[in-house]
């Protein structure tokens, strides 16, 4: 499983992908790592990747994710809506939501928070 982990870390390193969150497989491996016994030094990829997160977990769904993307893009809440086939509604909870997971009071401030975290490119 570590091994998986480890080379889905790298793979979205290299791509620019964010799904599943970055902090989230760096929480799994340190799982993996503690419950095998595995205190090993990490790989430099995993080190490297480890250098653009900072030490602060936040967790976003892959559907917030997907919406903070579109946000990021300069994408209204309605053209988010039409381009995920979501009512315009939903749209709103799930930028709500990323407001609040992200302690920002508004788009630009949940945007740079979360290009600082490296959720998003």
């Amino acid at each position: 499983m570590a091994e998986l982990l480890v080379r889905c870390l790298v793979e979205q390193k290299q791509s620019g992908a964010y799904h599943p969150c970055l902090l989230y497989i760096e929480s799994l491996l340190e799982v993996c790592r503690r419950e095998t016994g595995i205190l090993s030094q990490p790989t430099k990829a995993e080190a490297a990747a480890a250098k653009m997160q900072p030490d602060l977990t936040i967790f976003l769904s892959a559907r917030e994710l997907e919406v903070l993307s579109l946000i990021a893009q300069g994408k209204s809440n309605q053209e988010i809506a039409e381009q995920l086939y979501l009512v315009l509604n939903t749209v709103k909870r799930h930028t709500s939501n990323i407001y609040d997971k992200l302690d920002a009071k508004k788009r630009t401030e949940a945007i740079a928070k979360a290009r600082r975290l490296g959720l998003i490119p």
